[in-house]
């Protein structure tokens, strides 16, 4: 056509350049979009699955999941997958967060992940701080209730010698060492001891006190809660051997102490130096105990104060024979404790606070006691049956939650790291073990418009 011009084509042109340059950069940016979540999803694969690999041998034995930081970079590339286009420039562990850090609450997450999962029954029963309290309030009230007449016998001695003969054996009694009263066989204690014994004020091993800047999102969400730490105190009854429970089914029979409770207690080198110093804790605090009911019964109040009026009245000091009485009580206490240690150590029960009736060792056994006699009424108790009663494992995990946290953690580090040492790998250390990382990813995505992306992708994983 002769004159026609082309203003609307090249302005309908020059409009869809410009539609086109928008719809490729539009698809180009959702490109990159989702190439970058891909690079995040890619790392998240690759973590994910190589934390699935834990260190199986850990988990058997006391149901830890951990992993080792050696090669983990290229553990965690090789299961990565690659999608548009993506070339992965550089692939580095920001952060580890291992088995030990935050004082041990890693340790206590791990515990308490696995123990939610189960049946955990009372350490000490339903209401047993009220039951406790109940008891000891109805003690207190019968105290003095009842008066008994003097044994025969115990004035017809001038200026009771007798009397003081028998005190004198009592005092001999205390001298005597608490494991060859309680045990038959004292020789045939565990003789199994720790290479190295670490001394007060030096590093103790399998202790990390780091806290990480990048809080991993698990790891900061447990510490702002309060955990259960009596799941705590479970765990070790069921992952560590005493002296009443000689094996864990599901652990090798091999270990380094055969008193592994007792240990994580008294933190000595040996078994035997642990058993000591434990049954000595106990007995102690048992005659306390046996002390604050005896004290309390009128008529054991009354006998004692007969006995030590017949040893110690001639000197006409008051004081003395109020002495005499209060040793005499604290003696019978010393006996009965002994006779609770071994109904502990023979598998029985005792109550924590007992009640006067169920003292074993009478007035008159209390000057004649001996081995033979601690048995016979050991054995008797076992036989009975009672309420509220306590087995030794319980006091041992009683005793435990009074012990400072983060020895009584560092003690079963120390014990499951020499323990996996012996059954599996000597380079073996919690302490190494990692619990989660932080990482990130550095991505080079070739561009389609003439311009290459850089991309990175920061991820955090943990058990």
């Amino acid at each position: 056509m002769k004159g026609a011009r082309g203003e609307i084509t090249v302005f309908l042109s020059l409009i869809l350049f410009a539609f086109l340059a928008f719809f490729a950069v539009l698809l180009e940016g959702i490109r990159v979009r989702n190439a970058k979540l891909s690079g995040e999803r890619t790392v998240n694969l690759g973590m994910s699955s190589a934390f699935a690999e834990y260190y199986q041998p850990l988990w058997e034995e006391y149901h830890l999941f951990g992993l080792a930081r050696e090669g983990l970079e290229d553990q965690v590339k090789g299961y990565m997958t690659f999608d548009y286009g993506l070339l992965l420039e550089n692939l580095q562990i920001e952060e580890v967060v291992w088995g030990t850090d935050y004082e041990g609450e890693i340790f206590l997450h791990q515990i308490e992940a696995y123990e939610k999962y189960r049946i955990v029954p009372k350490l000490l029963g339903e209401g047993f701080a009220e039951r406790f309290g109940r008891e000891a309030e109805g003690a207190s009230g019968e105290a003095w209730e009842k008066t008994a007449e003097l044994p025969d016998g115990l004035e017809d001695e001038k200026e009771g010698r007798q009397e003081r003969k028998k005190m004198a054996d009592l005092r001999a009694l205390w001298g005597k060492g608490i494991m060859e009263l309680v045990l038959d066989n004292p020789a045939g204690i565990s003789q199994k001891r720790l290479e190295k014994v670490v001394g007060d004020g030096e590093r103790r091993p399998s202790i990390s006190s780091t806290s990480p800047q990048r809080n991993l999102k698990q790891v900061k969400n447990f510490l702002q809660e309060k955990p259960v730490r009596q799941a705590e105190l479970f765990y070790y009854q069921e992952h560590f051997k005493s002296f009443c429970k000689k094996e864990i089914k599901f652990q090798k029979k091999e270990s380094r102490l055969d008193y592994e409770l007792e240990y994580l207690l008294e933190e000595k080198g040996s078994d035997r130096e642990n058993m000591e110093s434990w049954l000595a804790r106990l007995v102690l605090t048992r005659t306390a105990l046996n002390y604050l009911v005896i004290s309390q019964d009128g008529a054991k109040n009354q006998a004692a104060y007969g006995m030590a009026f017949s040893a110690l009245g001639f000197t006409g000091i008051e004081a003395l024979v109020r002495l005499g009485q209060q040793f005499i009580l604290l003696s019978w206490s010393y006996e009965e404790a002994l006779v609770d240690a071994r109904v502990l150590l023979e598998g029985g029960k005792v109550s924590l606070w007992k009640d006067k009736n169920e003292f074993s060792i009478s007035f008159g056994e209390l000057f004649i006691f001996s081995r033979e006699l601690l048995k016979e009424r050991a054995n008797q108790r076992i036989l009975e049956k009672r309420a509220y009663f306590m087995d030794y494992e319980e006091y041992l995990s009683l005793y435990l939650g009074f012990k400072k946290e983060e020895r009584r953690r560092q003690a079963a580090w120390r014990l499951i790291d020499e323990n996996m040492r012996l059954r599996y790998e000597e380079t073996f250390s919690l302490e190494d073990t990692v619990f989660g990382i932080h990482m990130k990813a550095r991505w080079l995505l070739p561009g389609r418009l003439g311009k290459d992306w850089r991309l990175e992708s920061e991820r955090h994983y943990s058990y």
